[in-house]
């Protein structure tokens, strides 16, 4: 057991100064080019991904939260299905811009002066949205199902306590 709490602090360091670092040097050129007024669209594309990297960190953060609350209490509550849910919700909109800058850095609008054609970009969004990195929804699927099975945790084992 000792080795598995030291291997999961290990883990989640390294997975969070990972994505520290990739938040830091995206932050940075957001930056830098929002301060260059004739490369909006860059800005605009770094920003997308530093809303992904910043929502990555919420995530990293409340899973850290909740193995810390079960590693204090030994079991769930309310106030973790809550948590449970929020980290749901995160990864589900971080889907959006992912897809937004994955769609801008694939159609090249990143560095070139074309100005986005609406229905092409909806159009690849959406292929991109559903079909090509479904990843982060499946991701915020699977944590509200975690979630189902808390609440009927807690509830079979509010019971339990009742009864006996």
């Amino acid at each position: 057991m000792k080795t598995t709490k030291f291997s999961f602090k290990i883990l989640w360091f390294v997975a969070m100064s990972w994505t520290a670092l990739g938040l830091a040097l995206t932050a940075w050129r957001t930056f830098d080019y929002l301060n260059r007024l004739y490369l909006p669209k860059i800005s605009l594309w770094n920003s997308l991904k530093a809303a992904c990297y910043v929502g990555v960190v919420l995530i990293g953060l409340g899973i850290y939260r909740l193995w810390r609350e079960f590693q204090t209490k030994g079991f769930f509550d309310a106030k973790s299905v809550m948590l449970v849910k929020t980290i749901g919700f995160i990864t589900m909109f971080i889907a959006v811009p992912n897809s937004s800058f994955n769609v801008l850095r694939d159609l090249g609008y990143v560095n070139s002066n074309a100005s986005i054609d609406n229905a092409e970009f909806l159009s690849a969004f959406l292929r991109d949205f559903l079909f090509e990195s479904p990843l982060f929804l499946l991701l915020g699927m699977l944590f509200f199902i975690y979630a189902g099975f808390m609440q009927k945790a807690i509830a079979l084992k509010s019971e339990n306590d009742n009864i006996i």
